[in-house]
């Protein structure tokens, strides 16, 4: 037997060995052995083949299957065909130029094409050595573009958060890459149009509060090839202003979370400048009007001027609301309370910890909603806890902190000649 013949393993061994015996007989010369081997070794030759196909075929059959084990199937056919090919010498791409084994990674390759699946298909496609001519061939041009259609069709889809679902974006991006697909010759079609103007309408009648971002109207639009003039349409204006008094409303609501409030007023803005909604045309809303002044109640209340004139700012909401008899009211009980906060300070131990910041914000008060100076220092209440103030400070020696009390809450002279 010839030094190189080394079977795969033993039982092929044995066998080989037997068949070799029962083809020579017992009187075979060694001629005879080795012209036996010789046709032995061509039949297991043509068996590997065989079974190499088979394993190709099955590979073909089950690469493409939803079931994870069908497609861990489709793997190891693959790989015991390569095992045999190396195994037997069977040159590279010899079995998968096969006519028929051709035919049928064509039409597996359709199949994965269909779905958008474009790593599949370059995997079977390189697998069986299928000529890059594939990509211009009629039969596959067709479903490239009908499954594109479908992947921008399902990118229009929003999700539960009300996004877009942007990898089927990509898979579409990708076909048309790969089959040379121009960029807006499919998107202009009529259907893929509606689509798209529809998605971007649900996207502009979400209620305010959801994860959803306005802005992806323009991403859709310009993904889609959309013409600027979809701005203008009735339905989309009607929409957008119904979109910006739904933010607006959620501004005020949420005011007090500072991310919340920003993120609600930038896309009011954004609505506003795409839509051409002049400024102030949707503020002056009477029912936003009023919440807004509800709104401005409530930061007054808690002294934050700066965080009222934001709104009111906001909401155009005239200046004559510092006049008015609920501001006033309001207004006056915060400076009286940022008063009291500044009095309570003063406990005769501590100067450099006195801060400024509350006299400075019912100052504030007192000067936008036009308060005259003194009015409010008069309240008795306010008069006796400047006065236990100053006799705090002046027990601790603290003649300065003594005197700004009794300048800053216009407490009389007459102080200088009580007996306590």
């Amino acid at each position: 037997m010839p030094e190189n013949f080394e079977p795969y393993n033993l039982e092929n061994a044995q066998e080989e060995a037997k068949r070799i015996g029962d083809i020579v007989g017992p009187k075979g010369t060694e001629g005879d052995y080795v012209a036996a081997h010789d046709l032995v070794e061509a039949e297991n030759f043509k068996q590997a083949k065989q079974e190499a196909k088979l394993k190709l075929q099955s590979y073909i059959s089950r690469v493409g299957d939803d079931s994870r084990d069908s497609r861990r199937d489709a793997e190891n056919s693959l790989k015991e065909a390569r095992s045999l090919q190396e195994k037997f010498n069977i040159p590279a791409g010899e079995l998968e130029v096969d006519p028929q084994l051709q035919e049928e990674a064509k039409q597996a390759m359709l199949k994965e094409l269909s779905s958008g699946f474009l790593d599949s298909f370059e995997a079977i496609r390189s697998n069986f050595f299928v000529p890059d001519e594939v990509y211009t061939q009629p039969e596959f041009q067709e479903v490239a573009r009908n499954s594109t259609k479908l992947e921008l069709s399902r990118y229009l889809d929003l999700d539960r958060s009300g996004k877009t679902r942007e990898r089927h974006l990509w898979v579409a991006r990708s076909l048309q890459e790969k089959f040379n697909i121009p960029a807006g010759e499919l998107e202009v079609d009529p259907q893929l149009q509606e689509e798209a103007k529809q998605t971007m309408l649900k996207v502009l009648n979400m209620p305010a509060g959801w994860s959803y971002d306005v802005e992806q109207l323009e991403e859709i639009r310009t993904n889609l090839f959309l013409s600027d003039e979809v701005y203008t349409q009735p339905e989309f204006q009607e929409a957008a202003r119904r979109s910006v008094k739904s933010h607006l409303s959620e501004y005020l609501e949420r005011y007090d979370i500072i991310k919340k409030r920003e993120e609600y007023l930038r896309e009011v803005r954004w609505l506003q400048e795409k839509f051409n909604i002049p400024a102030g045309e949707l503020e002056v809303d009477p029912q936003l009007q009023e919440e807004a002044k509800q709104a401005m109640l409530k930061v007054l209340s808690s002294g934050f001027l700066d965080s009222f004139e934001t709104i009111r700012s906001n909401f155009f909401v005239p200046d004559e609301v510092y006049t008015q008899p609920e501001f006033q009211e309001v207004a006056r009980n915060s400076a009286k309370l940022e008063l009291s906060r500044d009095l309570g300070q003063y406990d005769g131990r501590y100067q450099r910890r006195i801060s400024g910041e509350y006299l400075r914000k019912a100052r504030s008060l007192q000067e936008k909603f036009n308060i005259p100076a003194g009015e409010l220092e008069a309240d008795p209440q306010l008069q006796e806890k400047a006065k236990q103030a100053m006799l705090r400070e002046l027990s601790s020696g603290f003649l300065g902190c003594f005197k700004t009390v009794q300048s800053n809450f216009f407490v009389s002279r007459e102080i200088y000649s009580l007996p306590d």
